[in-house]
């Protein structure tokens, strides 16, 4: 999760501003999932995150 203190560095000036979060990839998103929950962000009540390479790590993470 390589993207995750990026994200989260960026994450409080710009949470109110958007529903939607497209990433790079799978392991992007699950990195701005963790960085949205740790400010108290609902996802996806609050806002939607996808990434699209499908990767296999996915598969283990938030499954409803």
């Amino acid at each position: 999760m390589f993207f995750y203190p990026v994200f989260h560095q960026f994450l409080p000036p710009i949470s109110a501003n958007f529903t939607a979060f497209l990433a790079g990839n799978d392991d992007m998103a699950l990195g701005a999932i963790k960085a949205l929950k740790e400010i108290g962000k609902l996802v996806p009540e609050d806002i939607s995150v996808t990434g699209f390479d499908n990767s296999k790590i996915g598969d283990f993470f938030f499954r409803r």
